[in-house]
């Protein structure tokens, strides 16, 4: 007895981990696209920061982090193209200027004016700008900050009320910049994001496992997700502590857990 009820909260756990992953997005809401040995994909649901932050983890990526003139011009031809079937006006803050936008993975929440870097939200990763419209670029990174007659954004637009904290990139124009430039805005509202993974995926947006295709007998896992690639397997046991993660290539079929 005390076997199978270890067995039954171990298929939970099993269950909660994929289920978690997936339905924080749905597949029907991601749009994806390569580029340069990268996944993107785009969820056109909306949160603010830091729920599509945790969701970009949840899905083993991270918010996109834009690098350079090329990647960031791809990211915007594919998020207005007619293939990410975006409607602009479902993904337009209350204090962008009026522009749609979708979250990036840049932010100044822990301290004002520094900009990190940081879309798995940890708070700790690499500066790319220090000040407001006035600032400069660190540590030689590219950034794209709306402008028009001269540099205008990131601007704190009514800073402290609560501020503008998070990173967007623009699918139209505003008052300050044009489409697929870059601004500020605060980290509480709600739109689509931009979700990256350092490989290229197979499926970016797989359909949500089957319980029936996740099941233990006699001290064997076996998962079969038939036509549903799965990038690893991860178990965890009761307390939390990770105590089995391989990547799809290296998965023996079934898992001893024994």
């Amino acid at each position: 007895m005390n076997k199978l009820y270890t067995y039954i909260l171990l298929f939970l756990c099993i269950n909660m981990y994929y289920v978690n992953a997936q339905t924080c997005a749905g597949a029907s809401d991601i749009y994806s696209f390569n580029y340069n040995g990268h996944t993107y994909e785009v969820v056109k649901e909306k949160k603010s920061w830091t729920a599509a932050s945790t969701c970009a983890v949840a899905r083993s990526g991270y918010l996109a982090e834009i690098n350079d003139a090329n990647e960031n011009t791809a990211i915007f031809n594919e998020l207005t193209s007619a293939n990410a079937g975006i409607n602009t006006s479902l993904t337009t803050p209350n204090n962008g200027g009026g522009a749609a936008y979708v979250w990036i993975g840049g932010n100044d929440i822990t301290t004002e004016g520094t900009w990190i870097w940081d879309g798995d939200n940890t708070g700790t990763s690499t500066q790319f700008w220090s000040g407001t419209a006035s600032g400069s670029a660190q540590n030689s990174a590219y950034t794209n900050w709306g402008t028009t007659s001269g540099q205008n954004e990131p601007d704190d637009y009514q800073a402290g009320q609560p501020g503008q904290d998070g990173l967007a990139i623009a699918l139209t124009n505003w008052q300050n910049g044009a489409a697929s430039q870059w601004n500020d805005i605060t980290d509480t509202e709600t739109i689509f994001y931009l979700i990256e993974h350092d490989t290229v995926l197979s499926n970016a947006a797989p359909e949500q496992i089957e319980d029936s295709r996740v099941f233990i007998y006699e001290n064997q896992l076996f998962i079969e997700a038939v036509n549903t690639p799965i990038a690893s397997v991860v178990l965890y046991d009761l307390t939390g502590k990770i105590v089995f993660s391989l990547a799809t290539e290296a998965i023996p079929k079934p898992i001893d857990v024994s």
